[in-house]
């Protein structure tokens, strides 16, 4: 099995090239250690459990707090100096297709923090890491953050809590292009998943993070093609990318080279319903 950890990542261009590439717009260090990732338990709790972390609903609170204080406690145990430290120690982010959460239930269910018979606090534990990674106090690798079954949809939880403002000129300019919604949301998890790893809000994001982003989906789905590559042409059409920076993801991608077709430029927007798509085709033509 490919593990998130382990996993060799296919180049989308020769050496030479990403190289040179990486050169000119460098990703960004995951970093060993930052000032969110030092703070105590007290000190994370109070910012988690105060706006914006906060819920108005009662219910969906009451979850969150308790699946972060559980997952606290388990990471508590483990050894190092910061919750960075403890999470990759615990070996939860070593494979995003294992289920980290049971290991995690055996030590909360083994020193009584969770009692025998609960059977909501799985669930709890993926919303505490939910927190924890959208409040930039984990950081998990690109391969995890693919692959794992949960938590999912970081997109929503990081535009409530860290960057609103970014995601909503993404949503505006996802409305304002040929992208169809779920192809808009989907650019977005991805642009998520970048600021989960990487830390930061969508104006930080590097033309490198996202090469190492798409070299990591390569390297655990190697069977996708130019799937998942919209985020790239988001970012770029809102701006977050500096002048010289390429245009599209063209040059990431081996199976395009040189000038696209209409048909090909059509089909980066992935428009379902085919007489409408046909119909731009001839328009362009």
């Amino acid at each position: 099995m490919v593990t998130a950890a382990d996993a060799p990542a296919r180049q989308r261009l020769p050496g030479a090239e990403s190289a040179a590439l990486r050169e000119r717009f460098p990703p960004r260090p995951a970093g060993a250690s930052w000032d969110l990732t030092r703070q105590s338990r007290t000190e994370v709790l109070a910012r988690l459990l105060a706006p914006p972390f906060a819920h108005g609903n009662a219910g969906t609170q009451h979850v969150c707090r308790y699946g972060l204080i559980r997952v606290l406690d388990w990471l508590a145990a483990q050894p190092g100096s910061t919750w960075q430290d403890r999470w990759n120690a615990s070996g939860a982010g070593t494979d995003g297709r294992a289920d980290w959460r049971l290991p995690a239930l055996q030590h909360l269910l083994g020193t009584g923090r969770i009692a025998e018979g609960n059977t909501t606090a799985q669930g709890a534990l993926g919303a505490g890491v939910m927190q924890l990674i959208c409040a930039d106090v984990v950081r998990p690798g690109f391969g995890w953050l693919l692959s794992t079954a949960t938590p999912r949809s970081l997109s929503g939880e990081m535009a409530r809590v860290r960057d609103p403002a970014g995601f909503a000129r993404l949503s505006a300019v996802g409305s304002a292009s040929l992208a169809s919604y779920p192809v808009t949301r989907a650019a977005m998890e991805r642009v998520a998943v970048i600021m989960a790893a990487r830390g930061g809000t969508v104006a930080d994001i590097t033309v490198g993070d996202c090469l190492e982003l798409l070299e990591a989906g390569d390297a655990l789905f190697p069977d996708c093609g130019r799937k998942g590559l919209s985020f790239y042409q988001l970012l770029h059409e809102a701006g977050v990318f500096p002048a010289g920076a390429p245009a599209t993801v063209r040059m990431f991608n081996p199976n395009f080279q040189g000038q696209l077709t209409v048909e090909q430029m059509v089909d980066r927007y992935d428009i379902a319903c085919r007489p409408v798509r046909d119909l731009l085709v001839d328009y362009l033509r």
